[in-house]
């Protein structure tokens, strides 16, 4: 009796630890659940912390997004400061930077506000697997340009950059639950002069599965749309 009693015991540990193998999601698995969760909920926040590396100079910023929709408040600080902020609700843009307040219309190819993960297939994520780290659950990603080019443009506000090589790690919490996605990347913006740096940016994401609200600021009636052109301009 002992003896069966001891083989039912270990059966059903088995059995439970089974159960919690099949119910783990795999790498593929996490970014999908992100994807949905980002995407049901119609909208993302997420705090950034950004370094780019041009060699001799190094700069650090600080980034506040909050999307909903196509609504998008994107504040940028360093040292602790606002030092530019654009946000797109309704038909308008509201813009500031360097203590000039602009306002212009939403235009319909105006680049898309920040979606949260960059889009990808499961043929990506054939050698990721996933790690139990301090964090939480952790996977990194090789990536190819084109799978960041649209993030990192998104970012800047500008369509004109180039991605190299990068790399991508998702860290999700409780309930598996993206928490931090880490990214660094070899970039290039095309300009009159094409400038090439390293960029590393840390996004900590913040009440995943409810869209934050966007409002114009509280002083939109400060904001002025440009005069019109006339013939003599």
């Amino acid at each position: 009796m002992k003896k069966i009693l001891t083989i039912l015991t270990a059966a059903a540990l088995l059995l439970s630890l089974a159960g919690c193998s099949a119910g783990s999601l795999d790498a593929y698995g996490l970014y999908q659940k992100a994807v949905s969760d980002i995407s049901e909920a119609g909208g993302v926040e997420a705090d950034c912390e950004v370094e780019v590396d041009m060699g001799i100079i190094k700069s650090q910023m600080t980034m506040k997004i909050l999307q909903n929709g196509r609504d998008s408040d994107v504040a940028v600080y360093a040292s602790g400061a606002e030092v530019s902020r654009s946000v797109t609700v309704g038909d308008y843009v509201y813009s500031t930077a360097g203590g000039v307040k602009t306002k212009s219309l939403r235009e319909d190819n105006d680049i898309m506000p920040f979606e949260g993960i960059p889009k990808l297939t499961e043929a990506d994520f054939e050698e990721a697997s996933v790690e139990r780290t301090d964090e939480g659950k952790a996977f990194t990603l090789e990536l190819g340009a084109e799978q960041l080019e649209g993030l990192v443009s998104q970012l800047y506000g500008v369509a004109d950059i180039t991605m190299g090589g990068a790399s991508m790690t998702l860290i999700f919490g409780e309930d598996d639950v993206i928490s931090k996605m880490r990214v660094s990347a070899d970039a290039t913006l095309h300009a009159e002069l094409s400038l090439s740096f390293g960029v590393t940016m840390e996004f900590s994401f913040i009440n995943v599965g409810t869209a934050p609200e966007i409002h114009e600021p509280a002083d939109a009636q400060e904001y002025r749309l440009p005069s019109p052109k006339t013939a003599d301009d």
